[in-house]
C-alpha cells in the first residue's frame, strides 16, 4: 500500500466515489436537471434537456450511479415494461444540500471584503498605512511592523 492509499483509504471508499461523481461539469448538470426535474428524468428527455451525447451522458450517468448520486429504475405498469427512469439519490441530495451549507458561509472573494486604507502620521511623525477591514475571517489585530509601517485593524478602528 503506497502512502496516498494509506491516506486516502481514511475517507470512505463511497465518499471518494461521490467527489469524484460531482468533479465534472456534465455530471453536475445531470444532478441540477434532474432535481429540477421532479428528481427524476427519463434518458431521451435528460439528453434533450442537456443537449449532451448519448455516449456521453451514459458514461456520465454510470459514475454519477458508481457514487450512489443518481439511481435508475424502471417503472411496470400491470406486467409491462413503463419507462426507465434515473434519479438522484437522497444520498445525492443529502451531500448536495450539506456541500452547498458549507459554500453558504461567509467565504467572500478579497476584491468582496470590506477594506479602507488610509495614512496616519504617528507621533514620530512616521507615516503608517492603516488597513481597516470589517470582515469577520480576519479576527488579530497586527501590530506596526517598524519595516512596513502597516497596521492592520479589524473592525472599528482603535
Amino acid at each position: 500500500m503506497t502512502k496516498v492509499d494509506e491516506y486516502a483509504s481514511q475517507i470512505p471508499l463511497i465518499l471518494r466515489h461521490t467527489f469524484k461523481a460531482f468533479a465534472s461539469d456534465n455530471r453536475s448538470a445531470i444532478v441540477v436537471a434532474l432535481y429540477e426535474n421532479n428528481k427524476r428524468l427519463t434518458f431521451s428527455k435528460l439528453k434533450n434537456t442537456l443537449e449532451i451525447d448519448q455516449r456521453i451522458l451514459t458514461d456520465e450517468l454510470k459514475r454519477l450511479m458508481s457514487g450512489a448520486i443518481v439511481d435508475h429504475y424502471t417503472e411496470f405498469q400491470e406486467g409491462v415494461r413503463g419507462y426507465s427512469y434515473y434519479e438522484v439519490t437522497d444520498y445525492g441530495i443529502n451531500i448536495l444540500k450539506a456541500t452547498l451549507n458549507v459554500l453558504s458561509k461567509s467565504y467572500e472573494p478579497i476584491v468582496k471584503l470590506d477594506i479602507n486604507a488610509k495614512t496616519i502620521t504617528t507621533d514620530d511623525s512616521q507615516p503608517i498605512v492603516r488597513v481597516e477591514t470589517n470582515d469577520s475571517l480576519i479576527k488579530s489585530n497586527v501590530l506596526p511592523d517598524s519595516s512596513s509601517g502597516i497596521i492592520v485593524s479589524s473592525g472599528v478602528m482603535a
